[in-house]
């Protein structure tokens, strides 16, 4: 099973624990929670993100299942995001002007 993940900033990772789940600010508009795999992470973190370091929260397909749907190549969440959901937390740091991805692609 892939990986699935959730990149968010310090910030949203607080609230997230504060609240035990998370919904991302387009979820009301939306209907889903943006993530990610693995080989699109470098992507992601570096259009989306300008924070000198984001958090990583990392799932699996098995754990999300029936609330997953793949569309344009990139996993969407459609339900908040639960604790219970986590498999992993890791930091993801800027070095350079763009996010290391050395650590994180050796689990």
């Amino acid at each position: 099973m892939k990986k699935i993940i959730l990149s968010l900033s310090k910030a949203e990772l607080i609230n997230f624990v504060n609240d035990g789940g998370y919904r991302s600010s387009s979820f009301k508009d939306e209907g889903f929670i943006h993530c990610c795999y693995l080989e699109q992470l470098d992507y992601v973190a570096n259009k989306f993100f300008t924070e000198d370091q984001i958090f990583l929260i990392i799932s699996s397909e098995a754990k999300l299942k029936s609330h997953l749907k793949i569309e344009n190549g990139f996993p969407h969440l459609y339900r908040e995001f639960k604790s219970s959901d986590i498999v992993d937390i890791q930091a993801l740091n800027k070095v350079k002007g763009s996010y290391d991805l050395a650590s994180i692609l050796k689990h």
